[in-house]
């Protein structure tokens, strides 16, 4: 939890709109896997708003994972399931399959459709 918050108090006010939105995502997922619901709800509302944000593009140190709108989603998607949100869960992983270029994350997209399968058995 330190170190996340401490990459957002370096990050904010300094960098893009995409780059803060996955600093946001991954605080959330930190909240969630520590049981703070209403702290990882907030970081998930954070994430999205920056995502939202149109400062130009994002840089390629943080595009290491892919695109932040498709991490975002998928990293959504978790944090739903960690909080037990089944609805929003599925619904983050069926936004996560339009946000990812199928040929480029092929792989990507083949593990988010076992997500959201595993998300339905559930």
């Amino acid at each position: 939890m330190d170190l996340v918050e401490g990459a957002l108090r370096s990050g904010l006010g300094h960098v893009d709109g995409q780059t803060e939105a996955l600093l946001h995502i991954t605080h959330a997922r930190a909240y969630a896997a520590t049981n703070e619901n209403p702290s990882a709800a907030r970081a998930l509302l954070a994430a999205e708003d920056a995502l939202l944000r149109d400062d130009g593009p994002q840089p390629s140190c943080s595009r290491v994972s892919g695109p932040a709108a498709g991490t975002v989603a998928s990293y959504t998607a978790r944090t739903l399931t960690d909080l037990a949100d089944h609805i929003g869960t599925e619904q983050q992983h069926r936004d996560a399959l339009t946000r990812w270029d199928l040929e480029k994350y092929k792989r990507v997209h083949a593990l988010t459709h076992a997500d959201l399968g595993d998300r339905l058995a559930a």
